[in-house]
């Protein structure tokens, strides 16, 4: 007998299903509804689909706050565009353009970050998750600054910040 995930839809629909789930929580969120509480009626009800949709995509609200937060991070370092990628090559006006891009995420996502930080206190899993996105975007940086280090270009407070081993 096929199971909810055997029958689960095409991977082409799941940015689509994802799209319109995250911004049904930011709207939840944003309305004043504390996430603990955010149920999957209220979510698919905002985000216009099917209850059973929900579930063909995602076992529970954990997974899809996980696979959220994945996708709040890709776009953090995505806006970070050549600081994170080449930041040897990197000229101030690129950081600049970088460092606007990162906040312009933050308020973006403001309220699913304020939750996750909210719930993280609370939650050992959602702590976890959290831990891991604050690890990668560190580790992101770090690498930028021994790239600009190596390339001769790291400034004193880089140096400061992680001397060299």
């Amino acid at each position: 007998m096929p199971t909810r995930r055997t029958l689960a839809k095409p991977a082409a629909d799941r940015p689509r299903i994802e799209d319109k789930l995250l911004e049904a929580m930011e709207k939840l969120l944003a309305e004043g509804v504390a996430f603990s509480s955010v149920s999957i009626e209220q979510l698919t009800t905002t985000a216009g689909i099917a209850r059973a949709t929900f579930y063909l995509h995602f076992r529970d609200k954990g997974e899809l706050v996980t696979r959220l937060m994945g996708r709040v991070r890709q776009e953090i370092v995505a806006s970070a565009g050549l600081w994170f990628e080449h930041a040897e090559r990197a000229q101030r006006e690129d950081m600049r353009r970088a460092l606007r891009g990162i906040l312009g995420v933050y308020q973006k996502h403001h309220v699913i970050i304020d939750a996750v930080v909210e719930t993280a206190s609370r939650d050992a899993e959602v702590a976890r998750l959290w831990r891991e996105t604050m690890d990668a975007l560190c580790a992101e940086s770090r690498r930028a600054v021994i790239s600009l280090r190596q390339a001769g270009r790291a400034s004193e407070a880089a140096r400061r910040c992680w001397p060299t081993p």
